[in-house]
């Protein structure tokens, strides 16, 4: 159990401490981009739940088949999860950008806030798709007991991909907090290639 669990805790792990280091960058750059951050990691953290609820079963029902000894199986169930997740976070995608000042609006009668949030909020609709892809190659892969190298490639991705570059467009360049998403949306985009292709990699043998 530990020598799954640890592992699989670790992805967990250095996606969300990514995620609070941003917050933390945020910080740096002032009150209104803070307030903003927290507005769209809102509804992205509400719209991450279906890809998560889809990570879970698809880890379930791919452990399942492999202890039945149906390996066709598992491919199917994997690409059609993230085949599923693609649509919902498709969906999503569309609402954050067309939508986005009227969801931001919601949240606060401050319009500097508001309308930051509002841009932060396009930024989501571009990695809503790699959100969920990387949430889902993740629970796949944990139904082939396969854990150690997807923490290794989420690390890579969060912490040598996602907050470095964040930090350099936002402090380093113009785009100041879309910047830090930026580089979020990277990692992330990162992270869903990378496993995904390792799950290709591994159920095509």
């Amino acid at each position: 159990m530990l020598k799954l669990g640890v592992p699989a805790g670790g992805m967990l792990l250095f996606e969300g401490g990514a995620f609070a280091m941003a917050a933390l960058m945020m910080g740096w750059l002032g009150t209104v981009p803070l307030a903003a951050h927290q507005v769209a990691l809102g509804c992205a953290a509400l719209t991450f739940m279906f890809p998560l609820g889809l990570s879970t079963a698809t880890s379930l029902r791919i452990s399942q088949a492999r202890g039945e000894g149906r390996p066709d199986a598992v491919r199917a169930i994997g690409f059609g999860s993230l085949a599923t997740g693609a649509v919902v976070m498709g969906t999503f995608a569309l609402i954050f950008a067309l939508a986005g000042p009227w969801i931001a609006a919601a949240f606060t009668p401050a319009t500097d806030v508001a309308g930051l949030a509002a841009r932060l909020l396009i930024v989501a609709a571009i990695f809503q798709l790699f959100d969920g892809a990387q949430v889902i190659g993740a629970g796949a892969l944990r139904g082939l007991t396969d854990v150690r190298v997807p923490t290794a490639l989420t690390f890579v991705a969060y912490w040598v991909v996602a907050l470095p570059l964040g930090y350099g467009l936002a402090f380093h360049t113009s785009l100041g907090p879309i910047g830090v998403w930026t580089g979020l949306a990277c990692g992330l985009a990162g992270a869903a290639l990378a496993l995904g292709g390792r799950f290709h990699r591994l159920t095509a043998r």
